[in-house]
């Protein structure tokens, strides 16, 4: 109260915003209290309130009550959140003013537009804020309303927008990962999984198709979570590899979508395997990729082999291409091979083929390879060729080229005579046509097929100017003359003019008119000096004019020069020689190396004998392309003539010839070495060692060759690709690689010098591929990690290697300063098992040097390095102390707590240790070393280490505040 007067007074009083339950205060209510009712009852907003016609002298009591004055909320915030062909869904916000009390629900009516009849859809008041309008008519336009209610009433209603009673309609969407869209790689056997999120009002209708066909219900299954459509194949093939195609659809569109799935896998089997050629000395092999190459590259082919009465597969080689020449095996024996395709995913399923037995066959050949032509002209063609792959068993003794005009409808045959060399010209053809050739080779068995024709378009004669000839043909060079006066007119040759006409070269010029003459050049018999540029020249008053001619005459080459002989052995020698001078005008194709015996003792005749006839030159090789070729197959001490001939298309050259050459070898074939032995095995590979031949056959020898084979087995197999040219570290070893685990192999060396290889040695001691046992690697070195003035304790690491027999112990050694030798301090019966030991009985201040070896089951290993010297004394410590406890442990202890002090002591020799407190707790001593509270005891301390000692703590029970203690030691 405040402003107390004679007849009024000022009523105040706090005004605090309060909550009566959900209902807040807007009002309050002022009584004015007598010792009878109240006569005055006035409401007012505000929290003061001056209250006059009091009567003087009066007591008076006040009071102030709430009043509650509630009123209905406002509108709610609705809308339309989606609707189907027979219902509507609602959706609202609370009203932003509720009344002033809580909002007990809502009520939802619905009317059709343009009527003001609004039918209920609730029943009851509705608690949450979302409602489905059910009983409206499909394609009517509605409108629906909310209220929201109080403890006051109902409010004001809130409209939604005017909506048709229809289904929504939504395009459908189809949205995949971008690591799907971009194509799915993934491993042949594990399970796909290709999800795809579909999206439509209503839902749209789904179909999947892998390449354009319908999915195989056994192997593929389409699942359906939430939104998303999967497709899923367990333990997925190649065959699934392709285009994933989506397609869903509902009335308002189709829409699609699609990826690749590419399965990768090893590749398939080879096709075709076949033999193209079969001989006593090789197997040719040759088959098609595989028609799966399991979505990746390949990377090459495993070609095995076995014997027929062998079981396992051996020698594999790796080849890049689809053939394989197969070597080393032995005539008349029957061979199993197969074939494995290779790709970076592994190796695919083998393909095998045979028996197929080592012998020659006999049959027509092959047909010839690389046929082409090498020049043509207006008439002519030369062709050259390659021999075939396979001369059926039978030499080839010759070649038939066949042609056929464009407008012919066959090949005929263009030489009847056989071809035998591997050059050809076709002549008599007709210019500017068309034309199609084919080869084919015959030998005694008969002829090959034809080869692939080859297309060839003659050529006119003249192009440009330009003239080529062949050696003896004519040259006729025209020109047509214009000038007045009429021109002086000259011939010249490489710029030497020619002064007049002759036999070889003639000149004709003829005055045609006033302006014009002719002339030409004609040489009847060209030759190679004919060769070059010819100009003709017309000059007068009035000026010059000139127009050059280039001609080339083609024919055989030259001979070779400078044919020697060099590298004599018993059977070969080396020809080498330079090209010929002049090529004929035309890149040589070959060369020829010819040879001829040289008799040297002419046999006496008898009356009416004949002579024998004369040794004649025989053909070495018709198709030699470098300038040197080695001679084989010649008989010791016989005297020989070589020569070599160049040949172009245009023909052969004359020979150029070496003088008589004696075949003698100066050195003979080296002896077998010694038998190998076996120095070292495991599982895969096997070292050798071999003393060199006591016989050297006069030569150095260069290499060595090692064959293996299987105990029991007669056949040997090449072991090094190269010779063994380099001594090892121990002698003359090389290490055999990838031997089959389990296999006992035996082998055999041979060497070889300038003259050839020599005969294989005896065969080494059998031994099987197995890891061999050994003793253990040696230990590392010993440290010392404690000693006294009698012990030095010892601590190593066990070897790297046991040697394939666990370790069993180890022996110390130990050696006195001054002395080189070694002592045991115990044997192999009385091996230590750890890796620790302390050496007793040892004197003071004397130095040693210690070191350890380890045993298992095979023997020793050698000693590990030894030891720093080590001086035999007492290790002294300073003594050192440790309290592990935090100092608000030790700061803040609650009366009547027990509590610990715990001490690590370190120090050597053992330190003496005492605790002593200071505080006004009562103490005595204990132990006659500790001065501590009489609550107090102390632990005796354990040894943790030979350098430390640990003090146990110490337990009181404080009853005053402000003591100190203290250890020593």
């Amino acid at each position: 109260m405040s402003n107390v007067l004679r007849f009024t007074c000022t009523h105040m009083y706090r005004h605090q915003l309060m909550f009566r339950g959900n209902i807040k205060i807007y009002r309050y209510i002022t009584f004015l209290m007598l010792p009878s009712p109240p006569v005055l009852r006035e409401i007012v907003a505000d929290t003061e309130l001056n209250v006059e016609g009091l009567i003087e002298g009066m007591t008076y009591i006040f009071r102030v009550n709430i009043a509650d004055l509630r009123v209905p909320p406002g509108p709610p915030t609705c809308r339309v959140a989606n609707t189907t062909d027979h219902s509507i869904d609602v959706e609202w916000d609370p009203p932003a003013d509720n009344g002033g009390g809580e909002i007990m629900g809502y009520q939802v009516d619905k009317a059709m537009v343009g009527s003001k009849d609004w039918s209920r859809s609730t029943e009851r008041l509705w608690k949450s804020r979302a409602f489905t309008v059910f009983g409206v008519r499909e394609g009517a336009k509605y409108q629906v309303r909310v209220i929201a209610c109080n403890t006051a009433g109902e409010g004001t209603p809130g409209f939604t927008e005017a909506v048709f009673v229809r289904n929504p309609a939504e395009k459908p969407v189809i949205e995949m990962e971008l690591a799907i869209k971009a194509g799915v790689f993934i491993r042949a056997g594990e399970n796909l999984r290709l999800p795809a999120t579909v999206t439509g009002k209503p839902y749209p209708s789904i179909e999947w198709t892998i390449e354009d066909s319908k999915p195989d219900k056994d192997r593929v299954e389409i699942l359906t979570e939430g939104n998303d459509s999967i497709v899923s194949i367990k333990n997925i093939q190649r065959k699934d590899s392709g285009k994933y195609h989506i397609s869903v659809c509902n009335p308002s569109g189709i829409k699609n979508a699609s990826t690749r799935v590419e399965v990768m896998d090893v590749p398939g089997p080879v096709t075709d395997l076949k033999p193209v050629v079969v001989t006593r000395k090789m197997i040719f092999l040759n088959w098609d990729d595989p028609d799966d190459d399991g979505g990746s590259d390949l990377i090459g082919f495993i070609v095995e082999r076995r014997d027929i009465k062998m079981h396992t597969w051996r020698q594999p080689v790796e080849t890049a291409s689809s053939k394989c020449e197969c070597v080393g095996i032995m005539e008349g024996q029957e061979y199993m091979f197969r074939v494995i395709a290779k790709n970076k995913f592994g190796l695919g399923p083998p393909v095998e083929l045979g028996p197929i037995k080592a012998v020659d066959p006999q049959g027509p050949p092959s047909y010839p390879e690389k046929f082409h032509y090498t020049e043509r002209t207006k008439n002519s063609v030369t062709f050259t060729w390659k021999p075939p792959r396979n001369d059926g068993g039978s030499p080839v003794i010759g070649y038939f080229i066949e042609k056929k005009r464009q407008d012919e409808p066959a090949f005929v045959l263009h030489n009847k005579d056989i071809c035998p060399s591997m050059t050809m010209t076709v002549e008599g053809l007709e210019e500017d046509w068309p034309y199609e050739f084919r080869i084919k080779c015959a030998n005694l068995m008969g002829e090959s097929e034809p080869s692939i024709p080859l297309n060839v378009h003659m050529l006119k004669h003249f192009k440009g100017d330009s003239i080529i000839v062949k050696k003896g043909e004519p040259i006729e060079i025209p020109a047509d003359i214009i000038g007045l006066p009429i021109p002086t007119i000259e011939w010249t040759k490489d710029d030497v003019l020619i002064a007049e006409s002759t036999e070889a070269q003639v000149i004709e010029t003829e005055v045609t008119g006033r302006l014009n003459a002719r002339t030409k050049l004609s040489i009847p018999s060209a030759n190679r000096r004919d060769r070059g540029c010819f100009t003709v020249t017309a000059s007068n008053n009035m000026g010059s004019a000139h127009h050059t001619i280039s001609v080339m005459v083609l024919d055989r080459p030259v001979p070779p020069r400078n044919l020697t002989v060099s590298n004599i052995r018993a059977e070969s020698c080396y020809l080498h020689w330079d090209a010929p001078l002049d090529n004929g005008g035309s890149e040589l194709t070959n060369y020829i190396v010819e040879k001829r015996d040289v008799m040297t003792d002419q046999p006496e005749l008898e009356e009416g004998q004949e002579a024998p006839p004369e040794p004649q030159w025989v053909e070495v090789n018709s198709s030699v392309i470098d300038r040197k070729f080695g001679v084989w197959n010649l008989e010791t001490n016989k005297s020989y003539l070589f020569r070599v001939k160049a040949q172009n298309r245009y023909g052969i050259s004359d020979p150029c010839t070496t003088e008589e050459v004696m075949i003698n070898d100066p050195f003979g074939l080296p002896g077998p070495p010694e038998k190998p032995t076996i120095a070292e095995y495991s599982k895969t590979t096997m070292t050798l060692s071999w003393e060199p031949p006591r016989d050297t056959g006069g030569s150095m020898i260069v290499g060595y060759w090692l064959e293996k084979r299987e105990k029991g087995s007669e056949y040997w197999a090449k072991v090094n690709k190269m010779p063994v040219t380099k001594r090892g570290m121990k002698g003359w070893e090389y290490q055999v690689v990838r031997l089959i685990e389990g296999t006992e192999y035996e082998f055999r060396v041979a060497a070889s010098n300038s003259a050839g290889t020599g005969p294989f040695s005896a065969p080494s001691d059998s031994a099987f591929a197995v890891d061999p046992i050994t003793p253990p690697s040696m230990p590392a070195a010993p440290e010392v990690v404690d000693k006294t003035k009698h012990s030095v304790t010892l601590a190593w690491t066990p070897p790297e290697k046991d040697g394939g027999s666990p370790v069993k112990g180890y022996i110390i050694e130990i050696q006195d300063e001054g002395s080189s030798g070694w002592q045991r301090v115990n044997d192999v019966d009385s091996l230590i098992p750890t890796t620790e030991f302390t050496m007793p009985s040892l004197r003071e201040l004397k130095r040693y040097y210690f070191r350890v070896i380890a045993v298992n089951d095979i023997g020793e290993s050698d000693p590990s390095p030894r030891t720093t010297e080590v001086l035999v004394q007492d290790v002294q410590l300073i003594p050192a102390i440790n309290i592990d406890m935090m100092v608000d442990d030790l700061l803040y202890v609650r009366a009547g707590d027990a509590f610990k002090i715990p001490a690590t002591i370190k120090g050597r020799p053992t330190p003496k240790v005492t605790w002593e407190f200071t505080g006004k707790a009562k103490s005595h001593k204990k132990n006659k070393l500790h001065t501590l509270p009489v609550d107090s005891e102390v632990r005796p301390p354990k040894a943790s280490s030979p350098h430390s000692q640990t003090q146990s703590p110490i337990q009181a029970t404080p009853v005053i505040c402000g003591r100190v203690l203290w250890v020593s030691a």
